[in-house]
């Protein structure tokens, strides 16, 4: 995935950019997923 989203010439980059939309790979913070994971377990 990672992949066919870096390279604009590989046959699956239209498709995984389709699927992503507008996600931002340098806005991820594991830590903060990891957080609101452990809140909604809470619950």
């Amino acid at each position: 995935m990672l992949k066919a989203l870096q390279n604009a010439n590989d046959p699956s980059h239209e498709e995984v950019c389709a699927w992503l939309g507008d996600f931002v790979p340098e806005s991820f913070s594991a830590d903060e997923t990891n957080r609101r994971l452990r809140r909604r377990r809470k619950h």
